[in-house]
């Protein structure tokens, strides 16, 4: 398991924008992360007092992000955000949600100038918001 110390050398940003705690697995194919960031009043994506599902996919794209250093030698990358496929959003906002959340990412295709993830956000209750994002590095 790798806590948020060792998250923050793997992305590009840190601080309160690091919204990840854990990574509790990973393959070379997938990343499983776990964070109670959700429920932190100093959230930065909070928008009076709420933190919309559509968040939901900055947990993705940070899980990605640090599965993509992981695979990629441990070295931070930076990237930006191509575009979002099949987004499905079950809930309307996220810091209701009791517990922690489980933030899922799985390779589904991948090369030297980007990525492609499948990713889901699950809380105890199930499926929270789910898609396909594509990143291209920079």
């Amino acid at each position: 398991m790798l806590g948020r110390d060792a998250i923050e050398s793997l992305l590009p940003h840190g601080g309160d924008m690091l919204l990840l705690d854990s990574v509790a697995s990973w393959t070379e194919r997938e990343i499983i992360c776990l964070t109670n960031t959700h429920r932190h009043a100093n959230n930065p994506l909070r928008r009076d007092s709420c933190l919309p599902v559509f968040c939901g996919v900055e947990y993705g794209v940070q899980a990605m992000a640090v599965h993509g250093s992981l695979i990629g030698g441990n070295q931070a990358r930076a990237g930006l955000l191509g575009g979002l496929r099949d987004l499905v959003c079950h809930v309307e906002r996220l810091d209701d949600v009791d517990g922690a959340l489980t933030v899922q990412a799985s390779l589904l295709f991948g090369e030297q100038r980007g990525f492609l993830y499948a990713f889901a956000v699950r809380g105890a209750v199930g499926a929270l918001l789910e898609g396909q994002a594509t990143v291209f590095l920079t």
